[in-house]
Formats: C-alpha cells, sequence, structure tokens
C-alpha cells in the first residue's frame, strides 16, 4: 500500500502554500526542503505552511523548522503559519518563532492579511 504524501504544495491567490499532514519529523525534510527549493524558483515574498493541526513536532522538526525559517530571512521572505495545534503554538512560542512566523487560525484569515 502506498503512503499518502506528507509535504504537497499549492498555490492559493498566488501565494504558495506547504502542507504538512501528520507529524514534523526528520522523516519529511528532505521532501520539505525540495518543495521549498521549488517555490523559491518564482521568488515569492510570502509562504504560508499549513501544519496539520493533529500532528506533533519532534526536536528534529523544530531543527528543520528553524533552518528553513533561517534561509527565508536570507531570502527575504516571510514565513505563516496555519493549522497550528496548541502544541505547535506552545513550542513555537517557547522557542521564540513567533517573532520570525506569524500564525493565523486558518488559511483564509492568512490569505486575507497578505493580499
Amino acid at each position: 500500500m502506498k503512503s499518502k504524501k506528507q509535504v504537497v504544495l499549492s498555490i492559493l491567490s498566488g501565494i504558495p502554500m506547504i502542507e504538512i499532514s501528520g507529524d514534523f519529523s526528520d522523516a519529511i525534510k528532505e521532501d520539505l526542503m525540495a518543495i521549498y527549493e521549488k517555490v523559491c524558483q518564482s521568488h515569492p515574498k510570502n509562504i504560508i505552511i499549513k501544519f496539520d493541526e493533529h500532528g506533533h513536532i519532534y526536536s528534529s522538526g523544530i531543527t528543520i523548522l528553524v533552518g528553513l525559517v533561517s534561509e527565508a530571512e536570507k531570502r527575504g521572505q516571510k514565513i505563516h503559519a496555519t493549522g497550528l495545534s496548541n502544541h505547535f503554538v506552545n513550542v513555537f512560542k517557547l522557542i521564540a518563532l513567533t517573532e520570525y512566523i506569524q500564525i493565523f487560525p486558518s488559511e483564509q484569515e492568512a490569505l486575507a492579511s497578505l493580499k
């Protein structure tokens, strides 16, 4: 049985959205970074990352996310997040990721703020 992709790219109103389903761990690093590099080919100023509200974030996932945010900063991009569980929000606040990632309750609110 073939497993469902954990990281997929969609474009909403011209803004790239990287959707992550399931847990955020080292298991998705290769797919996530490949999709991020593909997104960067169009030089977007904003990128939305939609997390799975039922997923968990592990220390390896935090490391990956911090690296992605750092790379986005270097490229002049802003990362926006949606679909976060309370666990994710607390982790983001604890490690000060909320200073670099704007969090929205829904993808519609994220899109509306970027128009």
